[in-house]
């Protein structure tokens, strides 16, 4: 702490942040007078780096010099801290500061910036951020397989497209806009084709290809006043480079800090918003705030069409959205308000993939030769056709996420190796055999069903029976499309603890669970005498097996006792009061609770 009081210290010892004395005639907050819309190419060529979190103290320097010093005038610099990795977009010049490291990852291609006249801030009754331009910029670069990066800042959205694709670009939006240099000189017609690319065959939907999740964490998206910025040196030294100090979910955590032609622009969470002093930030600390949707993983630099994937559905239903590209992920940021609209369009585009690639495989199935087949036959073959090759491709949701007796939603920290133990208990209460090993049904069971049926069957006084007297029946699904429970079920956004407000879709393929009636399905009576000697053999196998070469844990990661898996534990142990708090003082004590 010393280190960073004392070089902030130094850095705001120094001039004023410079910026230009007037805004960059590219970034306005209106449309222009003529009310059309305006592209400008600006003169910056950009490199796309990353660096490993562990290593970023390489390049503390560098990142100082080139955007925190008094004396630091940057055209254009943005770094994002998210999932253990910087990405860090910078000029050519500027990159030059880097040192050579083994940790420093090149996109290896120069990029060039686009953007468009209206800003990001909008005005009244106006899709905020990049949604107002998907149909007239993001939606033609990927009818026409032309990559982007996206950064969106307070002030204005910015496109990054390849330079080596850069005259196709400029080709296919001179069909929407007038284009214009930074010197609002008109880009002329032999810089720009006479004839835009071919328009290829587009089709009428864009479904999502990839993963997507969204934290819990809730996003301010602000500007920063260049003038103040010596006085909050430190907190961004903090933020940019100290973040790991913070208790959080590193997977989850986020921060982006740009710097262009002297605009500065934040995306921080809820909590760091509220460590600024006040009149620093452009944003009240009282307005509106954003949830993150995350998109992909390791997604690479060539494929095409991600952003207009992510865009498309948030524009056609009037949903802004601020978007940060990195390295290897997207970052969707929309309205805390509208997250449960959002991730619901995201799972129906989600599914309108699915049909698309089961209409492919039914087309494709529809060359068969009928001369070789009698017309039956042609129609059975392609049914068996289709079906190997949806069953092939999977489910959108892994079955195991899934609770085989419950068929609630279950994460990795409550999820439970379906023991013999536990078999056998199951199949005491439900009087059923457990129908395991289908790769079409979840293997593991939550842990509020695997203490309820332990207590059940150890007779204990607490917690001795399920809420329900037959269990969830899994059968086979027939498609993707409709009859699959793990497609269907959209749990992008629950956790253990709200997985009762999701969704779950009444098919064919399942039969949900049947809660107890005193007459018609009673709660069944354990039996004492399988409780003692029974239970006592599973837990010495259950024991032996950790020892077994074919052991697989349930995770790999290091789970934390919360306040309710204390609990459960002691109600699992029935422990006496004196014995619960011993054990609680005991993993307080070993930083375990």
């Amino acid at each position: 702490m010393a280190f960073i009081q004392s070089l902030s210290h130094f850095i705001s010892s120094g001039i004023s942040y410079r910026r230009d004395s007037s805004p960059s005639p590219y970034v306005l907050s209106t449309s222009p007078p003529d009310s059309t819309m305006e592209l400008y190419l600006l003169e910056h060529r950009l490199q796309v780096c990353a660096i490993a979190k562990s290593d970023i103290q390489y390049f503390c320097y560098a990142i100082i010099k080139i955007a925190l010093l008094p004396e630091a005038r940057p055209n254009f610099f943005s770094i994002t801290e998210s999932n253990g990795l910087y990405t860090v977009i910078l000029t050519d010049e500027d990159y030059k500061e880097f040192p050579s490291h083994r940790s420093l990852k090149n996109s290896n291609h120069r990029w060039r910036v686009l953007t468009v006249s209206v800003g990001a801030m909008g005005v009244s009754n106006e899709l905020v951020g990049i949604s107002k331009i998907s149909k007239s910029v993001i939606g033609p670069l990927s009818d026409h397989k032309i990559s982007v990066l996206c950064v969106s800042t307070y002030q204005s959205d910015f496109i990054l497209v390849q330079e080596n694709q850069l005259n196709v670009a400029l080709r296919v939006l001179g069909n929407y806009f007038k284009i214009f240099n930074e010197d609002h000189k008109r880009v002329t017609d032999n810089q720009i084709a006479c004839s835009s690319p071919k328009t290829p065959d587009i089709s009428a939907v864009l479904p999502i290809c990839h993963p997507f999740r969204s934290p819990k964490s809730v996003f301010c998206v602000t500007g920063l006043d260049a003038s103040k910025l010596s006085g909050v040196v430190q907190l961004l030294l903090e933020l940019i480079f100290f973040s790991g100090n913070q208790k959080e979910n590193n997977e989850d955590s986020f921060f982006h800090f740009s710097v262009v032609c002297g605009d500065i622009s934040l995306i921080i969470n809820k909590e760091t918003l509220e460590k600024f002093p006040n009149n620093v930030l452009y944003t009240r600390k009282n307005e509106e705030t954003w949830r993150m949707v995350i998109i992909g993983d390791d997604l690479g630099f060539d494929e095409c069409g991600i952003v207009a994937q992510v865009v498309d559905p948030l524009a056609s239903a009037l949903l802004s959205t601020y978007y940060v590209s990195t390295y290897n992920m997207e970052y969707c940021m929309v309205l805390e308000s509208d997250i449960d609209r959002v991730l619901e369009l995201f799972a129906q585009r989600t599914l309108d993939k699915l049909k698309i690639e089961e209409n492919s495989t039914i087309k494709s199935m529809s060359q068969v030769e009928s001369s070789e087949l009698r017309p039956g036959e042609v129609q059975s073959f392609k049914s068996q056709e289709v079906m190997k090759t949806i069953a092939s491709r999977g489910c959108i949701n892994s079955p195991d996420l899934f609770c085989y007796v419950c068929g609630y939603l279950t994460d990795k920290g409550h999820r439970k190796t379906f023991t013999p133990f536990l078999r056998k208990a199951y199949e005491l209460y439900f009087d059923s055999k457990v129908d395991s090993g289908k790769s079409w049904a979840p293997q593991f069971i939550c842990l509020t069903c695997a203490c309820n049926l332990r207590g059940w069957i150890r007779n204990a006084k607490n917690n001795n029976h399920l809420a329900f007297g037959v269990p969830m029946i899994w059968r086979e699904s027939s498609n993707h499309i409709t009859d699959c429970y793990f497609c269907l079920t959209n749990v992008t956004g629950f956790s253990y603890k709200t997985r009762s407000s999701v969704k779950y879709p009444d098919i064919s393929s399942v039969s949900k669970p049947i809660p107890h009636d005193p007459v018609s399905c009673p709660i069944p009576t354990s039996l004492t005498e399988y409780r003692v000697d029974d239970a006592t053999q599973e837990e010495s196998s259950s024991s032996s097996n950790m020892a077994d070469s074919d052991y697989n844990p349930d995770d790999d990661e290091i789970h934390l006792i919360n306040n309710d898996d204390l609990c459960d534990l002691v109600r699992d142990l029935a422990l006496t009061k004196g014995q619960a708090e011993l054990l609680g003082s005991r993993l307080k004590e070993f930083n375990l609770l």
